[in-house]
Parts: structure tokens; C-alpha cells; sequence
């Protein structure tokens, strides 16, 4: 699944799926291309980029951690499971969680784009999201 993918950028993208600590064995199903995509800001490409994945990768997270929730905390009330939720797919978690596994590093976007420290967190949150739409369709 890496055809057309430079040889660097597949090692790079390697790299990134075992820091997501993945056997080698799923490694190997991952589908690289979306992967790569995952990783398009908008600024490098504006029509092969992340936004779709995005999307996917926001949907993904929300149900994973509602079905995580509502086993771990089966007679917490619905209000509390949906601020839980919120807080674990916010921007600022999702941020937090791109820069521990150093996603910034893989991330094309253009040099003004990679400048703007003030839309930083939410780049990396979105690209991260987008992993997570990667990693469900492989």
C-alpha cells in the first residue's frame, strides 16, 4: 500500500506508526497513501489534504471514547459522559497528544503555514485527528 510515496517519506511515515507503538504486523496493513494525506495541511495542497480524514478521524474518536465511557463509567449520567467526551476531543487533548508523538515533524504544510504559531495547535490537533481517519480505513 506505499506505492508513489518517496522511499524518505516512507521510512518517515513508518517511523510515525511505531511511535503509535503499532506491531509491526498492523503496521504493514496500514494503508501509507492515507496515512501521507493525514499529514497534507490544506497550505500544501489544496486538493489532496487532510480535511477529509479529518472529518472521519473526529467521528472515529468521539464513538471510540463514548463506547470506552459508557463501559468504564456505566451509571455516570449523560451530561457528564458528553463534558468527559468534549474535553478528551478537544483541541487542546488532541494537541497535546500530536506533540507527544511528534506528528509536527511528519506535517507538510507550506513555510508561512508551519510559521503561524498562532494556528499551531489547532493544525496539529486537526492532522492527528486525520491519523486516527487514516488508521480506521487501513
Amino acid at each position: 500500500m506505499d506505492f508513489n510515496l518517496p522511499p524518505r517519506r516512507m521510512r518517515d511515515l513508518r517511523n510515525l506508526m511505531e511511535r503509535f507503538t503499532l506491531s509491526s504486523q498492523l503496521i504493514s496493513k496500514v494503508n501509507f497513501i492515507h496515512v501521507d494525506l493525514a499529514l497534507t495541511h490544506i497550505t500544501a495542497s489544496t486538493t489532496h489534504n487532510y480535511e477529509q480524514l479529518e472529518f472521519l478521524g473526529d467521528g472515529v474518536l468521539r464513538l471510540i471514547v463514548a463506547e470506552f465511557l459508557l463501559t468504564h463509567y456505566p451509571t455516570a449520567q449523560v451530561g457528564e459522559l458528553a463534558a468527559v467526551r468534549d474535553i478528551l476531543g478537544s483541541d487542546r487533548t488532541l494537541f497535546r497528544l500530536a506533540e507527544s508523538y511528534g506528528i509536527e515533524r511528519f506535517l507538510l504544510a507550506s513555510e508561512s503555514a508551519s510559521g503561524d504559531q498562532d494556528g499551531r495547535k489547532t493544525r496539529l490537533a486537526e492532522s492527528f485527528e486525520a491519523i486516527l481517519g487514516a488508521l480506521y480505513l487501513s
